[in-house]
């Protein structure tokens, strides 16, 4: 049987140990590089799946069988364990035993050590000197836990007190123990105030165990809660032995005040049986039903002072108990287990189901799914790499582009529209100047007052209009798409890439920028020497010149201030005089006037143009910069995702092989189980749950519930 074991074992640890080491080899790498990219449940995934393979590996290996065992504070679990290991493993007193898990197995040699929940192992050279770190560390441990409930927190040793012990593991040279290939397992009594981290410590190891052993007194044996956690111990493990602590010693009192055995130490056959048929539950009436559960009444203390005081204690000091051929035979039916069919096909249904979730767990995070996530990420980095290096295109595009060149029509445009414009503004103008010179011409105004009541506030107020009218004119060109410059395609999608708004820079630029302001305004002077005037009869009769006419009209020419009535300018000056005012203004004022916006517009049009040149030459060496460390960065991601593609497609086509490999397996050990199912089901077509069985022909009548 152990060969068939051995066979089994060894075959399933060749198979997994490659991949193992492959996985091994390959989650540092997939680490190193997983820096750019949200790979957590990935790595952390691997991590818990290489674990698992591990521990599978580790329990094939050593070909070890855990038996756990659990029960309430008190219940005597550490008594069992003492029985069953032939040797004194755990301390037994008044006092809570520490809150961690003991392992007891065979080993040439003693070996005593504890481990710490900060990863640290120390060895001792005896057991008791381990006890007697155990017993310190209790009294630092309950000082920890107070301290921590003082502060409303909720205890925790990971986190409060990792100096706490975390396991204790004790080696013995112990017969039964190797015999069986067995580690004991003593886990925190239930129901304990420290019983923190019970389920993290316990859960690991309902997938490895064999059996739970599952100890209870009987005082306790009708306690509901007792059962709470016993019927989620029969959903997890394939054999259930329910070990009843009774005491023998124990006493009832008889109606006339005399003391008699009690009938727990008489008869205890008779309080399993009113188990069985009153406080059963579904769960546990069905575990017993399938062979799943066997119940032992015993006397643990009986027993381990009988197993542990052999050959040391004279008879007189043994209790002189009944009932220890009860725990004889739990024993032979642990060991008959162990080395049976039975606990061959649960190893390997045990074992097989772990392999199971740890192929399940690598089916996650290497299977089907997984390959869509890593074609969706690998996507990603081409797209970040292909968008890294068309913005670096963009910026050398636009780099290269003549900005001269690409103005030019824009500056030829605006200057023609402000060309345009001159001639409007003089047609305008020489309009409103003829009006006024009319104006003048039915008034008693003086030439002076011609000047400087009548033109030079129209011109001065057309100057400011004007202006005004060229600043918005040189808004409204510039607000065209690319203020009129002439970009290729390509320059167009690279500003476009670069999400570069030539509009916006423009406005805010133009915003900024100084624009044109209205030249001061000269004095309107026009020469009166120079104006026509017509002599009558009387100056030439009195040889009166044109001077001394256009003196006594206008009065000192420097000034002339004097007041000239209608008909005077009608008689002396007429049309020519008009004409002559008009056209001296449009050519000695009008023109030069209307010209200054247009000059103005240009000279900030093109200094506008030279200095957007600049700001965007500035905006494209940050815009390089950028690109750059956003190209090189993108190179990086995508060197990285090739180490973490080709470890994921190594473990990917590995572990495609493995589950052929499992598969292979698996259907060549299921064959034998259920080869060995069949045999078992025509050796026993029927078998009692409940059978009195007599031991000893004394008083004792000792029932083996099997």
């Amino acid at each position: 049987m152990r060969t068939e074991i051995r066979d089994f074992c060894s075959s399933l640890s060749d198979t997994l140990k490659p991949f193992q080491q492959t996985i091994d080899e390959a989650l540092p790498e997939i680490h190193r590089a997983a820096a750019p990219f949200d790979l957590g449940d990935l790595l952390n995934g691997l991590k818990a799946d290489r674990e698992e393979m591990k521990k599978i590996i580790e329990q094939v290996e050593n070909e070890e069988a855990y038996l756990l065992i659990f029960g309430p504070l008190k219940s005597g679990k550490s008594t069992l364990m003492n029985a069953i290991s032939g040797s004194y493993v755990s301390e037994v007193s008044s006092l809570p035993a520490y809150p961690c898990l003991v392992y007891v197995r065979h080993t040439d040699t003693p070996k005593y050590s504890l481990t710490r929940y900060d990863g640290s192992t120390t060895s001792y050279p005896d057991n008791s000197t381990l006890q007697q770190v155990v017993r310190d560390a209790h009294s630092e441990l309950v000082k920890a836990i107070k301290e921590t409930e003082d502060r409303d927190e909720i205890f925790d040793p990971e986190t409060h007190f990792r100096s706490a012990i975390r396991r204790v593991d004790i080696g013995l040279t112990a017969t039964e123990l190797d015999q069986g290939a067995a580690v004991l397992v003593d886990t925190p009594g239930l129901y304990a105030k420290m019983k923190f981290g019970y389920d993290r410590m316990t859960r690991d190891f309902r997938d490895r165990a064999a059996c739970a052993l599952f100890v209870v007194k009987a005082d306790n044996l009708f306690l509901e809660p007792v059962f709470d956690e016993f019927n989620d111990l029969l959903s997890n493990f394939s054999r259930i032995f329910l070990v009843v602590n009774t005491d023998h010693s124990k006493k009832d009192l008889e109606p006339d005040g005399r003391l008699r055995p009690s009938l727990e130490s008489t008869d205890p056959d008779q309080i399993i049986n009113a188990f069985r048929s009153l406080a059963i539950n579904t769960t546990i009436r069905h575990a017993f039903e399938e062979g799943r559960l066997h119940v032992y009444p015993i006397d643990l203390l009986h027993s381990a002072q009988k197993i542990l005081g052999k050959g040391q204690l004279s008879p007189e000091e043994l209790d002189g108990g009944t009932g220890h051929e009860r725990f004889q035979a739990l024993n032979d039916d642990l060991e008959e287990y162990l080395n049976g069919s039975g606990y061959v096909r649960e190893f390997k249904t045990d074992t097989f189901r772990r392999v199971d979730r740890m192929q399940g767990g690598l089916e996650t995070h290497l299977g089907a799914r997984a390959v869509d996530q890593f074609r969706t990420l690998k996507n990603n980095v081409e797209s970040r790499l292909n968008s890294a290096n068309q913005k670096v295109a963009s910026v050398d595009i636009l780099r290269e582009i003549d900005w001269n060149e690409s103005f030019a029509d824009a500056i030829t445009d605006h200057e023609q529209v402000l060309k345009t414009d001159s001639e409007r503004y003089v047609k305008r103008l020489t309009s409103r100047v003829s009006d006024v010179i009319d104006a003048w011409f039915e008034s008693e105004e003086s030439l002076l007052q011609l000047e400087k009541d009548r033109l030079e506030p129209l011109l001065e107020r057309e100057s400011s209009t004007m202006m005004e009218e060229s600043r918005q004119r040189m808004r409204s060109l510039l607000a065209e798409p690319n203020a009129g410059a002439k970009f290729s395609p390509d320059e167009i999608s690279a500003l476009m890439s670069l999400k570069i708004d030539l509009n916006d820079k423009l406005l805010s630029e133009m915003e900024t920028a100084e624009t044109p302001a209205s030249a001061p305004m000269d004095s309107v002077k026009i020469p009166p020497e120079s104006i026509p005037t017509t002599r009558v009869f009387l100056d030439y009769l009195f040889l009166r010149s044109n001077k001394r006419v256009r003196k006594a009209l206008f009065g000192n020419l420097e000034t002339p201030s004097k007041p000239v009535t209608p008909d005077q300018k009608e008689k002396r000056l007429g049309a020519d005089a008009r004409q002559f005012i008009s056209d001296y203004l449009k050519d000695h004022l009008i023109l030069t006037m209307v010209d200054q916006p247009r000059q103005a517009g240009l000279e900030y049009l093109k200094s506008y143009v030279s200095r957007f040149q600049s700001m965007l030459e500035e905006i494209l060496d940050g815009h390089r910069d950028d690109a750059l460390e956003e190209l090189e960065s993108a190179r990086r991601a995508q060197r990285q995702h090739e180490v973490i593609e080709k470890n994921t497609n190594r473990l990917r086509t590995q572990f495609e092989s493995l589950s052929k490999k499992l598969d292979s397996i698996r259907a060549q050990f299921v064959d034998v189980l259920e080869e060995d199912e069949s045999e078992e089901q025509d050796d026993e077509p029927g078998q009692e749950l409940f059978v009195d069985e007599e031991i000893d022909s004394g008083d004792d009548s000792d029932t083996k519930v099997s």
